[in-house]
């Protein structure tokens, strides 16, 4: 066996590592938005989190020492992260951060386009299987009634909501990966799909931002001259102009409110009494530069716990839970954390304008627009382009897209 053959063997242990780490977060991830899941808090579920960060920090470990994978200059945001991380589980009793650091050091010489493909397989296989589940009778299928009447199923998860949540990402996902050669099957498909989610969970956002995307695909597939063209452009300047307004419009609308208005009662009416609960946590929280630990409960289950929701299991709880991704970043996080998150997309948005990347721009904006009405932006099992977003950090646009240089699987 020669040097170079015994290298690219070293290589793929890294990357098969990496998988199995990834993997095992995903399904703590799904599994804790499941009626699968162990009771909330258990050993087991700590095991099964702590397990999959020591198997990623493993995989970092076989590529500096075995692999010797240079230590260069690019390391250091990530090295960054991990200890934001750190103080963020400190402070605000949040391991989310520590989470992305691990995912994200462990990943960066891996293509993106792989860590698509594993993703879809593993959050359709573990959607499907959690979905099944409940048909079946396995796990409960839970639901609730809104006032007007309308039944909405949790098909297995904590909640009625986080299915289409889950597929609008896989959705984009094969958007990503197929780009012009999606088939308007495949695309017909991913409606179906989406409509039927909605019938069973009406789940409104999810599914108009996913049929919207899907439209959009269909005039981004027709080629890239005349009106597509200039279409393409279109939405590269709108992914520019979200990541800089729709922030700063969360916060203005946080703080502007007023409920004896009655244009404010409409609009929050319309949002769910989403303006309502994220005014009133601003007012009594506020904001500190590292983030302050708040509990908040919603209106979902808690796993594993035999059908008892949130609000019941945790009586003290604020129940005005913020919904808004860049509010929600920002009071429970901290200053320091939103703006670097600001910042970092802001700088995705005018890579993907730079490279002339219509589908980037186009899952970008559907993401920036998903944040306005869900806390779901730094949820990697939500968000697998968070991936591109911290790529786009170190890119210069050499491949005209945002991810590290295509290598291809030998």
């Amino acid at each position: 066996m020669n040097a170079t053959t015994t290298a690219g063997s070293n290589k793929d242990l890294s990357k098969t590592v990496f998988f199995a780490g990834y993997g095992m977060l995903l399904l703590f991830r799904l599994s804790v938005l499941s009626l699968l899941a162990f009771p909330d808090g258990s050993i087991q579920n700590t095991l099964f989190h702590f397990g999959s960060l020591l198997v990623l920090t493993v995989s970092s470990a076989i590529s500096v020492f075995w692999e010797k994978t240079p230590i260069t200059k690019s390391c250091i945001p990530g090295l960054i992260l991990l200890v934001v991380g750190i103080i963020q589980l400190l402070i605000a009793k949040d391991a989310l951060f520590i989470d992305l650091a691990l995912v994200f050091i462990a990943s960066c010489d891996i293509d993106f386009r792989e860590i698509a493909k594993f993703t879809l397989i593993v959050e359709g296989c573990g959607c499907a299987v959690i979905v099944l589940s409940s048909l079946i009778g396995l796990i409960p299928n839970y639901y609730n009634t809104r006032s007007d009447g309308t039944v909405r199923y949790y098909l297995g998860f904590t909640y009625s909501t986080l299915l289409s949540h889950l597929f609008l990402n896989m959705a984009l996902l094969v958007l990503y990966l197929r780009r012009e050669r999606i088939h308007y099957y495949e695309i017909a498909l991913l409606a179906l799909i989406d409509t039927s989610i909605f019938l069973f969970t009406d789940s409104r956002n999810s599914f108009v931002l996913g049929l919207a995307a899907l439209l959009v695909a269909i005039i981004l597939k027709n080629g890239a001259s005349g009106f597509f063209r200039c279409f393409g452009r279109c939405i590269q300047h709108c992914a520019r102009i979200a990541m800089v307004l729709l922030p700063v419009i969360s916060l203005l609308a946080a703080l502007l409110y007023n409920p004896h208005s009655v244009a404010w009662q409409s609009a929050n009416k319309v949002l769910s009494n989403r303006l309502a609960q994220t005014s009133a946590s601003v007012d009594r929280y506020g904001w500190t530069l590292f983030g302050q630990d708040i509990e908040f409960v919603g209106n979902g289950l808690v796993p594993g716990g035999d059908g008892l929701t949130d609000t019941a299991a945790h009586p003290d709880g604020d129940a005005n839970f913020i919904d808004n991704s860049y509010v929600h970043v920002l009071v429970i996080n901290g200053v320091l954390v939103a703006v670097a998150c600001w910042m970092t997309l802001i700088i995705a948005a005018q890579q993907c304008f730079r490279t002339n990347d219509s589908w980037m721009a186009l899952i970008l904006l559907v993401v920036a627009l998903h944040s306005l009405f869900d806390p779901q932006l730094l949820q990697i099992v939500y968000n697998t382009f968070l991936f591109v977003i911290w790529r786009s950090l170190g890119s210069h646009g050499n491949d005209g897209k945002l991810n590290v240089p295509y290598r291809p699987v030998k």
